[in-house]
Formats: structure tokens, sequence, C-alpha cells
């Protein structure tokens, strides 16, 4: 079981929210784990994200270790990159 300390949902807001892009998803996504979230969690009726930025999801499983994916949700540790001999995250490839 991960226990959490710090939860930093995304804000409601009038309307969906959608990002222009694969990049953009990846940047904001990264803003929210600057703030010190530690863990993305993305339940099963969140994946058809994944289905429309698919750059997002190959960002993920290529910069984050997977603690669990099944029939429920999907868990990214963001605590620490998979790039250990690089002490900051790469860029996300530009997909536009």
């Amino acid at each position: 079981m991960i226990r959490k300390e710090k939860i930093y949902p995304i804000p409601r807001l009038p309307g969906p929210i959608v990002p222009s892009n694969g990049v953009t998803a990846i940047e904001e996504l990264e803003q929210l784990w600057s703030k010190g979230a530690e863990f993305l969690l993305a339940p099963r009726n969140a994946f058809t994200f994944f289905e429309r930025y698919p750059d997002v999801k190959e960002y993920l499983d290529h910069h984050y270790r997977l603690v669990e994916d099944d029939d429920i949700c999907r868990i990214y540790d963001v605590r620490e990159t998979l790039w250990k001999t690089s002490r900051t995250r790469q860029e996300p490839k530009d997909y536009n």
C-alpha cells in the first residue's frame, strides 16, 4: 500500500480541461510534481487520456517507475526519474 502525505488534485473548472497536445499535458504534470506530488494515480476511467495522448504514456513509461497497473488504476512513482545519471528530468519530445 502506498501512503500519501500530500495530494495535489487538478482543480475542477467549468467545462472539460483538454491540453492542446501531449507536450502541454506533460508540462502541466511536471508542474504538479514540482510542487511535491510523489505519485500519479490514473483511474481506469481516465485511460482514454493515454489513448488521446500516447506520447504522455510513453513519457511516463520511459521516465518513471510504474508501481501498479491493474483493472482499477495505473500508478506511477514520480519522486525520481528512471534516468539515474541525470539530476534533471528529460525534456518532453516535441510531437507537433
